[in-house]
């Protein structure tokens, strides 16, 4: 393919593959910061809530209120890790059908990898849970201070 192409298209075309690899590798370290992250706050916000009835309210009231919020900050927790193994499996997966792409160029399945997807439902669903979760927690401390 490159044999074919002009000197500039040949630098724009590297230009664009080093661009493309960049922002592959800040996404990864993204999402790794992100999950890093939200496992971490929302395991101190468990703990920060325990703190809180031990000390400020040792009779709180509206418990229904913490219980959703522990649910919601566990669910977050078991999502994020959820999609950080679906993620490993989403790559191996890639790898899979590009290896198989370029050893048979002439086949046009054009294979998709669902793993893709399901990682991002995960993730938008440890996030959705977080944010409930704290809105649950914000909800029993301002009841019982």
């Amino acid at each position: 393919m490159t044999e074919q192409m002009s000197d500039e298209a040949k630098f724009r075309y590297q230009a664009y593959l080093d661009d493309h690899k960049i922002l592959v590798e800040r996404e990864s370290e993204q999402s790794l910061s992100f999950d890093k992250t939200l496992i971490s706050i929302s395991s101190g916000a468990l703990g920060l809530s325990l703190t809180f009835i031990r000390y400020m309210a040792p009779n709180p009231e509206y418990l229904p209120l913490l219980f959703i919020a522990w649910i919601c900050f566990i669910l977050s927790i078991v999502s994020t890790m959820s999609s950080i193994l679906i993620a490993q499996h989403s790559m191996r997966r890639q790898r899979d059908i590009n290896t198989h792409a370029y050893q048979n160029p002439e086949d046009t399945s054009n294979e998709t990898n669902r793993s893709v997807e399901w990682t991002l439902k995960f993730t938008y669903a440890s996030m959705v849970t977080f944010i409930l979760g704290l809105v649950f927690l914000a909800l029993f401390v301002g009841k019982n201070l």
